[in-house]
């Protein structure tokens, strides 16, 4: 969703978004080995969902500012077939690698042309 205001010069987004993650590969060993005819499995039980929101700035022609801002939630969920199992060293519930809950960044561009020489 996207709202401008002040004669195009602030822009404002949101976005929701919901993803299931399929083919995350696992290693079976243990007591993980029962639930199936293989050595690895396919877990296809993570989930990450979250906001985006984002404002974009000219308050001059020369001038331009961007921000966002992205709120996430990963975690894994319970291996196909099993009840609250999730292959070591993972747990049930436990968020998913490199994935930060919370991250943005600001950007302010300027023409070489307006700033000051030394």
């Amino acid at each position: 969703m996207e709202q401008k205001l002040f004669h195009d010069r602030l822009a404002l987004d949101a976005t929701y978004f919901y993803n299931r993650f399929y083919d995350l590969i696992v290693t079976l060993g243990g007591s993980l080995s029962q639930l199936g005819l293989f050595q690895t499995g396919n877990i296809a039980n993570s989930r990450a969902r979250g906001a985006e929101f984002a404002a974009k700035l000219r308050p001059a022609r020369w001038v331009f500012v961007t921000g966002w801002y992205t709120r996430l939630k990963s975690e894994i969920l319970s291996l196909n077939g099993s009840a609250n199992l999730a292959p070591a060293p993972f747990q049930v519930g436990q968020e998913l690698l490199r994935r930060p809950a919370d991250s943005g960044a600001l950007v302010a561009t300027l023409p070489a042309a307006k700033l000051p020489r030394t």
